[in-house]
């Protein structure tokens, strides 16, 4: 299409928000690899974004930072860890920048498979605050990206607490 043979250069994207509940087409998405039956319609959209784009390609999407720590996100977490180079990730955590009550990143990535060494930045809305990650350090259980000092105190309260997930 368009003389577009090896993919596009670059996406940019603000996908709809569509809770998985009021989709009414989800037997279609399923053989999508980050498909969920609980996903949020916009993860979908990273996937077919990425597809479409070309080697090195880049895809740059305003979305719910929900899928950096909910379960139905797993798929897509480990999608984009294995599948993209994370160039950074805008994080505006309790400001809501639209009219829907939703925490938002802004992601941008390249298709690219990711090199062990790579390194990405998250951003706080206010740029106040910037911290690099390795991209292969990912955990795939959840994306938190915390200053040093409430990372160390995150893992010990991890080490010695039971998370949520696993209470009856």
């Amino acid at each position: 299409m368009f003389g577009i043979e090896e993919g596009i250069n670059i996406v940019i994207r603000n996908p709809p928000y569509i809770r998985q509940e009021r989709v009414k087409y989800k037997h279609e998405l399923e053989s999508y690899e980050v498909f969920d039956k609980k996903a949020d319609i916009y993860t979908y959209f990273y996937e077919m974004g990425l597809r479409n784009l070309r080697a090195d390609g880049v895809l740059s999407f305003i979305t719910s930072s929900k899928f950096g720590r909910t379960q139905y996100g797993r798929h897509l977490r480990r999608f984009l860890a294995l599948k993209s180079e994370i160039d950074y990730i805008i994080d505006f955590e309790d400001t809501h920048i639209f009219t829907a009550v939703a925490n938002t990143w802004v992601v941008q990535l390249r298709k690219s498979s990711p090199d062990p060494k790579h390194k990405f930045f998250v951003l706080d809305s206010e740029h106040s605050h910037k911290l690099d990650y390795f991209q292969s350090e990912l955990d795939l259980d959840g994306w938190a990206f915390l200053q040093d000092d409430l990372a160390r105190i995150m893992k010990k309260i991890n080490l010695i607490g039971t998370p949520l997930r696993d209470w009856e």
